[in-house]
């Protein structure tokens, strides 16, 4: 989300609960590379030495009513829970929810890199990996492909589905946080001599909330999963059918433009992709929804 701070605008995640705004998080580095130009509309968020620290940002007449708070803390930190481990400071530093909302489109056999890199974070440090990418087109080129998955100390708990036509999907799974805190990284004597020496400051935002349940008997931690992996075949099928399906959905063209829009993707795409033009030809009575 764009956030205007400080005469400055950042691209942000706004981290919400229990209709409060708990705090929003700017991004420290900015993608400025392939397909992406995030530099050109963001500003990075510098912080100064060793930790900046949390601005107060000021919210708007309308969500000061709603929420019932004026200022929210605004800048790099962690959400500190009533039952976080108090003398913890990510990963090394004691954080064992780890959030990622990405922007990233689609290319063939990308999901199995984006899974390597998710898998081995957990992996090597422990922790719950919560991973969210767009699903969807922006009225551009890119198709992003979605594929929203939960990863437990490098095994995956749960995924999304990559091609989708759905306009919201939600991923959820049961953890056990000790298996993070005790079983994993405690099991590894490096990490006290690691975190003993760890000089690096997190600010918190503590929250009056508790994220476990002490009774285990309410639920039981969602057991691993094998990751679902499309075929080359299948993704360069689902793949354009879905972007122009999506366009379609977005920009609510009626029938009768149709063949106005088959002569953009035609210019769009290469020549030998301009035959999936044709899958709207299979969307007839559908492509009139606003």
């Amino acid at each position: 989300m764009p956030v205007m701070h400080n005469a400055e605008r950042y691209n942000c995640r706004v981290y919400c609960l229990n209709q409060r705004i708990l705090f929003i998080r700017p991004k420290l580095f900015l993608a400025d590379d392939g397909n992406y130009r995030e530099k050109r509309w963001f500003t990075t968020w510098k912080p100064n030495g060793k930790s900046r620290g949390l601005d107060k940002f000021v919210l708007p007449a309308s969500l000061q009513k709603l929420t019932g708070a004026v200022h929210v803390p605004f800048g790099h930190g962690a959400v500190s829970t009533l039952d976080t481990s108090p003398h913890i400071n990510l990963c090394l530093a004691g954080v064992e929810i780890i959030g990622n909302g990405s922007g990233s489109h689609h290319q063939l056999r990308k999901l199995d890199q984006r899974m390597d890199l998710i898998r081995g974070a957990t992996t090597k440090s422990g922790g719950v990996y919560l991973y969210a990418n767009q699903q969807g087109c922006d009225g551009g080129r890119l198709y992003f492909d979605g594929c929203a998955v939960i990863v437990v100390n490098g095994q995956v708990v749960a995924q999304g589905s990559q091609f989708s036509v759905k306009d919201v999907e939600v991923v959820t799974a049961t953890v056990d946080l000790e298996d993070v805190r005790w079983a994993y990284r405690g099991s590894v004597s490096s990490r006290s001599e690691q975190t003993s020496s760890l000089d690096t400051v997190i600010p918190k935002i503590d929250i009056n909330f508790n994220l476990c349940h002490d009774d285990t008997s309410i639920a039981q931690p969602t057991a691993p999963i094998d990751v679902h992996y499309h075929v080359p075949e299948e993704e360069i099928a689902l793949g354009p059918a879905c972007w122009v399906w999506d366009y379609l959905r977005r920009s609510g063209v009626a029938v009768s433009s149709c063949p106005s829009l088959v002569v953009l993707i035609r210019r769009l795409w290469p020549p030998s992709l301009a035959s999936c033009a044709t899958l709207l030809s299979m969307l007839p009575t559908r492509a009139t929804r606003r």
